[in-house]
């Protein structure tokens, strides 16, 4: 079926991905059936961002219908700051009756008030303004209130200095469901709840400005059901205030890139009775925290309270503890487990020596294991080791290792003949059910060392590596891993190493090629070369990595899939 046999109710979601200058300047001159579809397209949504040019602004207000626009956005820089201008002198904003939406990045005072005056029909506005907006507070301020009270208005972000925000004088029963500050006073925050009635959704992108006074509290604020706090730096007294005016959150994320406490990281972790009492309608909890340590504390005391059945069977809260010990900083990061996209190894940090644990769902069963991934520059550690130097924060969580992960960036012929069996009495290698190896080039870690650690570790079930661009390579370590894996994994890979690896790795399961140099390039290229030798494969874009998927059948050989 051709696109011109699709009806317009398939047509229009598709064109709701695509830019309105594809639509306008392209789509639109195809065919004459597409030419009478734009023209009755009614929610054209244009983006004029810092790069877009005067020519286009000024073709794009010639051809289109303000009538049919729903969404603007401005982005103002130094590189193009007429395009606001350029758009005003061709186009006529009060002709834009049916605009919903409109964001303006980076603008000044004077733009925002050529925006403001002609638009009554706004359920959306964003404003980001430069950082000097508060020295004109006074011409910003009855801009934004006008905004504000805006009849239809439901969505705010403003962006802008807290001292233009605390001078708002908030209305009476304002409309707005979900609001986005940059900052504000607690004072200001009390006084925008107590006259915003439909408030369900609050993010603050800073901390609040000046102290929390616990003696002041909004009148009422339990309209509010999901509540965002980025950069909080509040005492846990004062945040537990807080959040206690506020029952009926069902959505909380609380997230900082403040050094906190060990204490802070310990009463969180006890949070199991305050959040039962306080907030019992939680249903969604993200967070994110991070401790810059001298010396690694005893992290039980913090898993302990949050792998409990309330955490990981009730609420299904799963979550992340992270230790990272660089050359000059050691860090624990605690956070969420929605934050942790990436695969392993990428998931752990590139250090001297990164570990974690992460809790997770197992099918629809929680898993309680205390299972432990590993990255380790291997270089350090032995030097480490050789000069006594090593000290592991708790040796008992590397005995449960499952997941480990080597960096070789140096010559591993200037190691003694035993480093391999050092580490072998400090990390259980019997435990691990993947091992990686990510060597930067011109480094190699020797194939003894590879089958070292294969025999030392028989439940390893998945290898990785990092293709260092030489074909012999991938020769070698098929004949190390060939019969004793089940899936392979080579990141960093081109089309002369997919080919590679199929012809000579042998009776593994699966192969995934993660990664690729050159990304798109290379991509087409190795899908091309899997469609002329009649193999399937499936292409999965993830946000670690691209990853090409492939079933081979061939006599001898297991059935193989490429992923």
């Amino acid at each position: 079926m051709a696109m011109t046999d699709l009806p317009v109710e398939l047509i229009y979601p598709i064109l709701d991905f695509l830019h309105a200058e594809d639509i306008l300047f392209t789509f639109r001159l195809v065919c004459r059936q597409f030419y009478r579809i734009v023209e009755n397209y009614d929610r054209l949504k244009i983006q004029l961002r810092r790069k877009t040019s005067k020519a286009v602004i000024q073709r794009l207000c010639r051809v289109v219908r303000p009538k049919n626009v729903t969404s603007l956005l401005f982005e103002k820089s130094h590189l193009n700051p007429d395009n606001i201008e350029c758009f005003f002198q061709s186009a006529a904003i009060d002709q834009f009756n049916r605009l919903r939406s409109l964001t303006l990045n980076n603008i000044e005072t004077d733009d925002l008030e050529r925006f403001v005056t002609p638009l009554s029909t706004l359920t959306s506005v964003t404003v980001n303004m430069k950082a000097n907006s508060g020295r004109r507070y006074y011409i910003v301020v009855p801009c934004l209130t006008r905004i504000i009270n805006l009849e239809n208005i439901r969505q705010l972000t403003l962006d802008i200095n807290s001292r233009v925000i605390n001078a708002i004088s908030w209305p009476k029963n304002c409309t707005i469901e979900q609001l986005t500050l940059r900052c504000c006073s607690y004072r200001q925050f009390c006084n925008i709840f107590d006259r915003s009635s439909n408030l369900k959704d609050f993010i603050l992108d800073d901390n609040f400005t000046g102290d929390l006074d616990s003696s002041i509290r909004p009148k009422t604020c339990r309209s509010l059901t999901s509540l965002t706090l980025k950069e909080i730096d509040l005492p846990m007294e004062e945040l537990e205030f807080f959040l206690s005016l506020h029952p009926r959150l069902i959505s909380l994320t609380l997230t900082t890139e403040q050094n906190v406490s060990w204490n802070t990281f310990q009463h969180f972790s006890r949070w199991e009775k305050f959040l039962q009492s306080t907030l019992p309608l939680l249903k969604n909890f993200n967070f994110s925290m991070s401790n810059q340590c001298d010396q690694f504390e005893n992290v039980e005391s913090i898993l302990s309270p949050l792998c409990t059945s309330f955490w990981l069977e009730t609420k299904r809260w799963f979550f992340t503890c992270q230790y990272t010990e660089g050359s000059s900083f050691k860090t624990i990061q605690l956070y969420s487990s929605a934050y942790s996209t990436a695969q392993f190894p990428d998931s752990l940090n590139r250090a001297n020596l990164s570990y974690a644990i992460t809790t997770m769902s197992s099918g629809n069963q929680p898993n309680r294991s205390r299972m432990w991934s590993a990255r380790v520059n291997l270089d350090w550690m032995i030097n480490a080791i050789i000069t006594n130097t090593f000290k592991v924060p708790d040796q008992h969580y590397f005995r449960h290792v499952t997941c480990l992960a080597f960096d070789v960036d140096a010559n591993p012929e200037w190691w003694p003949v035993d480093a391999l069996q050092e580490i072998s009495t400090w990390i259980d290698l019997s435990q691990l059910h993947e091992i990686w190896i990510l060597e930067t080039s011109p480094y190699e870690l020797q194939f003894d060392d590879i089958k070292f650690l294969l025999a030392q570790a028989p439940q390893v079930r998945t290898f990785g590596l990092a293709y260092n661009g030489l074909p012999s390579r991938i020769i070698h370590i098929g004949s190390v891993v060939s019969g004793r894996i089940d899936h392979l994994k080579i990141r960093d890979a081109d089309i002369l190493c997919v080919k590679t690896t199929l012809e000579y790795i042998k009776h593994v399961s699966t192969i995934t090629f993660q990664q690729l140099i050159d990304g798109s390039t290379v991509l087409a290229d190795i899908i091309g070369y899997l469609t002329r030798q009649n193999i399937k494969f499936n292409v999965d874009y993830s946000t670690a990595s691209i990853q090409i998927q492939c079933i081979l059948s061939q006599r001898g050989q297991k059935r193989k899939r490429v992923t």
